[in-house]
């Protein structure tokens, strides 16, 4: 109907937009956990924290950096920390694993991507879902089935959830075959071909948000597939 298919422009422009603003994020970080004094400098808080880890990062290599969020009863706010290039966000994701326990990097997200990633997190606690983490400012989950998807939108979560509540335990080897066909048919959910039982030396973002190393080219997906063995 014309109703639907405004719905569907709509969704799809939406999705555009937010994929233009998580573009402009991509050399960005949030630092969350950095204790926060009355009078910092956040360029030289992000240098110091880094040099810690082996990183250095010259003073050329920060374009801006800031604390985010209104100041609320002494809470430690996050940094938000844009870097020239993509070489030195990369040197860092690949050594965050060295922080802090207290401290935690991840991808800057916009807005509605922040949503999915927090209701995806309580998704894995809530055991509907196996894992879920960040990859280059996209939201990557696993299945209780083992199948991997990349979520775009809230839809698309709600989407894949709802039918693994439907799974019972006797039917998780059926579900590997399953056709999904409401993802299918409106090509709205990106579908992995792979099948990842395991991920060998990663932590889920529910369990460690931000310390999580994952190997390139984790993310492949393949749009309007049903998922197979």
């Amino acid at each position: 109907s014309k109703i639907t298919r405004l719905k569907e422009e709509n969704e799809d422009l939406k999705k555009q937009v937010d994929a233009l603003d998580q573009y402009t994020r991509r050399n960005s970080l949030q630092v969350s956990g950095i204790r926060e004094l009355r009078e910092e400098n956040t360029d030289d808080v992000i240098t110091s924290t880094m040099s810690k880890i082996g990183v250095e990062i010259s003073p050329t290599d920060i374009e801006h950096s800031h604390r985010v969020g209104s100041k609320d009863g002494g809470k430690t706010r996050p940094i938000i920390v844009k870097f020239s290039n993509f070489r030195v966000k990369r040197r860092i994701l690949m050594a965050r694993k060295q922080l802090d326990k207290n401290v935690y990097v991840n991808d800057d997200l916009t807005w509605e991507r922040s949503g999915i990633a927090y209701k995806a997190r309580k998704l894995v606690k809530q055991k509907v879902l196996n894992k879920t983490w960040t990859s280059n400012g996209k939201i990557v989950v696993i299945d209780s089935s083992g199948r991997r998807y990349s979520i775009e939108t809230m839809s698309e979560l709600d989407m894949l959830s709802s039918r693994t509540h439907m799974q019972s335990p006797h039917s998780q080897g059926q579900a590997r075959t399953m056709s999904y066909a409401g993802a299918v048919t409106s090509g709205r959910i990106s579908i992995s071909s792979e099948q990842i039982p395991s991920l060998e030396g990663a932590v889920a973002a529910s369990v460690s948000p931000g310390k999580t190393n994952l190997p390139e080219g984790t993310t492949h997906t393949l749009r309007n597939a049903t998922p197979t063995k």
